[in-house]
């Protein structure tokens, strides 16, 4: 339970020190499942069939969800479109002039904002 919690988490994998409300629901349901997990591991350390069963019912349950996941991502996450980074939502193919007119003390009354083809800023 040491390992996989929010705090070594940030420790480890975090950069900014801070996490989002859903990782830490992660972290707090995956450390309830091995509190629950070694509390009837202990409870029934007698029974070997239960620790069998238990643990195939576990792992059925990955494979089986594991594999739904991916055959969702496989068709929701547009794995199979040849062009992925053109379906962003950015403005592709522009040149926009914006006036600057007393905003901001600069040479220049304009800004010249660009796009390519791909959404890029260079031209």
């Amino acid at each position: 339970v040491a390992i996989f919690n929010q705090y070594s988490w940030i420790v480890l994998f975090d950069s900014d020190g801070y996490l989002d409300l859903w990782k830490k629901m992660f972290f707090f349901s995956l450390n309830i499942f091995f509190i629950v997990t070694a509390l009837l591991f202990y409870i029934k350390r007698r029974n070997h069939n239960f620790i069998s069963r238990y643990l195939q019912l576990i792992l059925i349950n990955s494979v089986v969800l594991s594999s739904l996941f991916l055959i969702l991502e496989l068709f929701f996450g547009n794995w199979f479109n040849p062009y992925n980074i053109n379906q962003l939502n950015i403005k592709k193919d522009c040149v926009i002039q914006y006036e600057l007119h007393g905003l901001y003390p600069w040479h220049n009354n304009n800004i010249i904002y660009s796009r390519d083809k791909w959404g890029f800023r260079g031209i």
